[in-house]
């Protein structure tokens, strides 16, 4: 499915997701797709997302998460990490983040070693709502765990939304 289509899809979505939302819920669901390998014109396949964030909050600032990542050449990322969650201006969110986890390339790109590392920046918009829409940008790597380390770019468009909207 192209890019452009998925996105419309999320646009979509934020519209039949009803319902406020409490200002402390920090516990969300994130959904996302984008391009996988995106500065390899040759090699580059679509990528989709699933996240979950707890809602902890350590130091008031380090947000942990788990998810992971498919591509449509069949391969899969796992992970855990954390982020450092920067609210700007009272909508902006801004989340550097890194993590490690699992990868199986598929029919997909080598990335020379099933242990990889995650790492890289979110930028959000958060609507009365509580929902959020945002892009990533992050770079997988195995930091020279393995024989090669080629790593691989990503860039996401991502919706998140309060898991109390599920929940309550």
């Amino acid at each position: 499915m192209p890019v452009r289509r998925v996105a419309a899809l999320l646009a979509l979505a934020i519209l039949l997701v009803p319902g406020a939302v409490r200002a402390d819920d920090l516990s969300r669901f994130t959904i996302g797709t984008g391009i996988f390998d995106v500065l390899e014109q040759e090699e580059e396949s679509v990528a989709f997302g699933l996240e979950w964030r707890p809602g902890q909050r350590y130091f008031d600032v380090i947000a942990p998460f788990a998810g992971g990542m498919i591509t449509s050449d069949g391969g899969a990322l796992g992970y855990v990490g954390f982020g450092l969650d920067f609210v700007l201006a009272d909508r902006f969110v801004l989340m550097p983040f890194t993590g490690i986890g699992l990868y199986t390339d598929g029919d997909g790109k080598d990335l020379g070693s099933p242990v990889q590392f995650r790492s890289g920046l979110e930028l959000g918009y958060r609507l009365d709502s509580g929902v959020q829409i945002g892009v990533s940008g992050f770079h997988v790597s195995n930091g020279g765990l393995g024989d090669e380390n080629p790593g691989t770019e990503v860039l996401m468009l991502q919706l998140s939304v309060p898991t109390g909207r599920f929940l309550d």
